[in-house]
C-alpha cells in the first residue's frame, strides 16, 4: 500500500498595512463566482509556503512584502482535496 499521495499546495496572502490597519484584497469576477480574496496562488516545485507568499503577492499586487508570518493551515479541507 502507498503511503504517497497527489496533493496541490496553495497559499492566501493577507497583507496588512500596519500604519492604516487596511488589507490587500482583490476583487474576482467571471470564474465561477464574485467576490473578494485575498492574494494566492501555488506552490512552485520546491518553494517554500513563504518563498511562494512573497512571489504571489508581488505578481499579483506589484508589492513586496517582508517576513511573512505562517497564521494556519486547513488540514480538514486537505483529507479531502488530497487523495491517491
Amino acid at each position: 500500500m502507498s503511503r504517497k499521495v497527489a496533493c496541490e499546495l496553495t497559499c492566501m496572502v493577507m497583507i496588512l498595512d500596519k500604519a492604516t490597519d487596511r488589507v490587500v484584497v482583490q476583487e474576482r469576477k467571471g470564474r465561477g463566482w464574485d467576490g473578494l480574496i485575498f492574494p494566492g496562488g501555488h506552490l512552485e516545485a520546491g518553494e517554500s509556503a513563504a518563498q511562494a507568499a512573497v512571489r504571489e503577492a508581488k505578481e499579483e499586487t506589484g508589492l513586496d512584502i517582508v517576513r511573512p508570518v505562517f497564521c494556519g493551515g486547513c488540514p480538514e479541507r486537505a483529507k479531502g482535496a488530497c487523495s491517491g
